[in-house]
């Protein structure tokens, strides 16, 4: 499998950090991502964590120069003692806000009972109650007053108990980032070794663009838009999958196309408010075009959105950009 580069901050030396001489690299796929790192061992020993979606079987490790690896061994990694007493006082108290919103449900009924029943007490004039309606005013008040502390005490718990949820996901987030721990030995003590693998997690999506000029002249442009491949300081892409990859894209942030080609246009119509523009062209580049969305332009007007199908070299698509259609 080819090795490609880019910069992935997810890999971990969990026994050997990297120094300022090691490397990380990735490169992006249609169907994943080839991660690889270079890295030094200490003492003959090192140890590199591998996320959860390391493809299956595709761990390689080779060595640099004259370095020799003497044994591999992959295992479950198991959360470090402050993640797990993190997680447990995360329970705890989790369990405490618990009790207390049901706490706060018993109380919120009793006064809601409270201010029910003084609102409806008949008003009686007595020795010890000359004034009922005063009385009778001045319960009601104190039990709404009552179930207004014990809204407040609710929110106030609500919000204690989403910023512990989102603290404890980050945590399991950690955890379970790194599902295994490959460990190297290796010879001589600071030997250096170059690992990767295949992840699936990590992928990107084309989105395309249609250029046609009054001439009839027409550019198909290929944007990086949609992408799940993490957040890289710099980004090598391949319209391929890992297996079998094309030549590199070119990383064009902004408004640019990181690739475009010229086709030809064998047939087309419509483009104004009452038809859709519908446009046949012929995939003349290099490469295969991967499905993606597609915006459509016309003598430098939009003429709306679409769908471009998966077309190989030499074929010809179809393509309906359909704008807001006015009747």
């Amino acid at each position: 499998m080819k090795r490609l580069a880019l910069h992935f901050f997810a890999l971990l030396v969990v026994a050997a950090p990297a120094t300022a001489a090691d490397s990380r690299s990735a490169s992006i796929c249609l169907d994943g991502a080839i991660i690889e790192q270079t890295t030094s061992a200490k003492r003959g020993y090192l140890e590199i964590a591998l996320p959860s979606s390391v493809a299956a079987d595709s761990l390689r490790i080779k060595p640099v120069g004259t370095a020799e690896i003497l044994r591999v061994v992959t295992a479950p990694l198991k959360p470090g003692n402050n993640d797990e007493k993190e997680l447990d006082a995360i329970a705890a108290k989790e369990e405490l806000l618990h009790d207390r919103l049901k706490a706060l449900s018993v109380k919120e009924e009793i006064f809601k009972s409270a201010a029910k029943s003084q609102s409806g007490k008949a008003p009686r004039r007595t020795k010890t109650n000359p004034e009922p309606m005063v009385t009778i005013r001045q319960g009601t008040d104190y039990a709404i007053a009552q179930l207004e502390a014990v809204y407040q005490a609710r929110r106030k718990t609500e919000k204690e108990l989403a910023a512990l949820l989102k603290r404890k996901s980050t945590v399991n987030r950690s955890v379970s980032a790194a599902a295994s721990v490959a460990k190297v030995w290796v010879t001589p003590a600071n030997a250096a070794v170059t690992v990767s693998w295949l992840q699936s997690d990590l992928n990107w999506v084309p989105e395309y663009q249609l250029r046609m000029d009054s001439t009839g002249t027409a550019q198909i442009g290929i944007f990086i838009q949609t992408s799940n491949a993490g957040n890289f300081s710099a980004k090598t892409y391949y319209l391929s999958s890992c297996q079998t990859p094309s030549a590199p894209i070119a990383n064009v942030s902004g408004n640019n196309p990181a690739m475009k080609f010229a086709v030809t246009v064998t047939s087309l119509s419509g483009g104004d408010q009452s038809k859709p523009l519908a446009v046949s062209v012929v995939n003349s580049s290099p490469l295969t075009w991967p499905q993606g969305e597609i915006s459509c332009f016309q003598g430098g007007s939009y003429k709306g959105r679409g769908v471009l199908a998966a077309t190989g070299q030499g074929k010809a698509v179809d393509i309906s950009c359909r704008g807001y259609e006015l009747k």
